[in-house]
């Protein structure tokens, strides 16, 4: 097992390239909130045990071993924040952050007891997958729910962990698994109007864009 600083690094790596090829040093610099100087430092300690590679002049990517590892270690996060939300009744952001903390200390046998007690669940509350417990599926196309037209409808998947977000999800009482139509978009960087059974929920456009949807073909009638 990694020391929790080497995992957390790991994790902001993967972060880093979920949405680019590569990811930089200044990427990396600023999700951990330390110096460009400090990362290669780590990069080159992670690159030696084969977790990354470095390629000059465009950066760090996760190794074989690397993604294995950063995916056990997120099953690790999502199973623990499935048992907070779902047994001692925590609200999504604060299952989120004592998840994160929690699985720095999880020793495997722990871990095969407690999915096992949970019965094997294939999503966290924020509708990411526990690649454990998945069997294979095609891959679904997945958009963010900003990029959807009015008239469209929509299942929402996932959401961005990040506080303030889940904790404005979680008010306006949005989860996976909800069916919403595209009723009403405003330009230039305004809000997105849902239709969920009857009732139209708005949200901003920033927070749209941290949403991921599956389209549903039909298009959803005035």
């Amino acid at each position: 097992m990694l020391s929790h600083g080497k995992e957390d690094y790991i994790k902001a790596i993967a972060e880093a390239l979920d949405e680019t090829e590569y990811a930089s040093l200044k990427r990396i610099a600023d999700y951990m909130n330390v110096s460009s100087a400090a990362v290669s430092d780590m990069a080159n300690k992670l690159a030696k045990e084969g977790l990354v590679s470095i390629t000059p002049y465009k950066g760090i990517q996760l190794t074989e071993s690397g993604r294995e590892y950063h995916s056990k270690l997120s099953d690790k996060h999502r199973l623990w924040e499935v048992f907070l939300v779902n047994y001692l009744g925590y609200s999504l952001r604060e299952a989120h952050e004592d998840a994160h903390i929690l699985e720095h200390f999880s020793p495997p046998r722990l871990m095969e007891r407690l999915n096992a007690f949970m019965e094997m669940p294939e999503y966290c509350p924020h509708g990411h997958d526990i690649e454990v417990n998945k069997g294979f599926e095609e891959d679904l196309v997945l958009l963010t729910l900003n990029e959807l037209n009015v008239g469209e409808k929509a299942q929402l998947v996932s959401f961005k962990e990040e506080g303030a977000f889940l904790d404005h999800i979680e008010k306006k009482q949005l989860k996976p698994g909800l069916k919403v139509n595209i009723k009403e978009k405003e330009a230039f960087g305004g809000s997105v109007v849902l239709r969920i059974d009857e009732q139209d929920v708005s949200i901003g456009m920033q927070a749209a864009e941290m949403i991921k949807v599956k389209r549903i073909k039909e298009n959803y009638e005035h």
